[in-house]
């Protein structure tokens, strides 16, 4: 379910920028008809030549094909996005059977409990008045304990209907479907912890030796345009790799305010010596 409204995020993301673009189409194709009617008015009057009529008029035909297919872009997003409504539904609809037959299974568990336990005491209370029962009592506790044992078995079965972390993250990754079994040994979601990062960078093999671990970096991300993020090196591979010549080194990167995510892009900046002015 986390997996499906990360989807459902992802795709209500796409939609606005999808509709975004469409704007900014539809902006670009009122200027580009004003620049038409511009040019065919001042060609009937002899002050441009037909040249640039024709290429406003190209640039109109071009800017409304820009505007189809901004608008297709953005029916496919709105389409996506209903996909990964729908697919929320349905995971907390299974969540919900799930749960409803755990509580039925450990229900119908104890009621069995309940009945060997009473049929037990029966017996043991007329023990006195009919030997006959005597040779109940003991198939009477097998009873009782295979009993809870059906019960603790439905307990344990009532934990494997949650997924839970060892940590608190989000999930990037989901290994499985819904109504799929799930084998032991094999993950069915990745959660990563995004409370700090690695900035991952490769560093010229002549500049490697002036990068050590506990040395302040700045990192720029694409993303995150005008912005720096200071870092720490943890720690600089010992070897250069055959293909670049270059080491890798990790920077950690704390974020505390959830902004930086896996998988961004970027570059970094080392200040391995400071000269004083003179």
């Amino acid at each position: 379910m986390a997996d499906a409204q990360a989807k459902v995020k992802a795709a209500e993301s796409q939609v606005a920028v999808a509709s975004a673009n469409v704007d900014k189409e539809k902006a670009n194709l009122a200027n580009a008809r004003v620049k038409a009617d511009r040019a065919a008015a001042l060609a009937e009057k002899g002050y441009v030549p037909t040249s640039q009529v024709e290429d406003t008029r190209t640039a109109l035909d071009v800017q409304v094909k820009s505007v189809a297919v901004s608008q297709a872009q953005l029916d496919s997003t709105k389409q996506n996005l209903s996909s990964a409504r729908a697919q929320l539904d349905q995971a907390k609809a299974n969540v919900a059977v799930n749960t409803r037959r755990a509580s039925a299974s450990i229900t119908d568990a104890q009621a069995k409990r309940d009945q060997a336990a009473a049929s037990l005491k029966v017996a043991r209370a007329n023990t006195a008045q009919n030997p006959a029962f005597k040779q109940n009592i003991a198939a009477l506790a097998a009873s009782v304990q295979a009993a809870q044992a059906d019960l603790d078995l439905s307990l344990a079965q009532r934990t494997d209907t949650v997924l839970k972390s060892s940590i608190d993250g989000t999930v990037t990754a989901r290994n499985g479907d819904v109504g799929s079994l799930a084998s032991p040994g094999t993950p069915v979601l990745v959660v990563e912890s995004t409370d700090w990062l690695y900035f991952s960078c490769a560093v010229p093999i002549d500049k490697a030796p002036q990068i050590r671990p506990g040395l302040a970096a700045r990192v720029r991300l694409d993303a995150l345009p005008g912005q720096s993020i200071t870092g720490t090196v943890e720690r600089v591979n010992s070897s250069a790799s055959s293909v670049s010549r270059q080491f890798d080194v990790l920077i950690r990167v704390e974020n505390p305010t959830g902004a930086l995510h896996p998988g961004m892009f970027g570059n970094s900046d080392f200040v391995t010596r400071k000269v004083p002015a003179d």
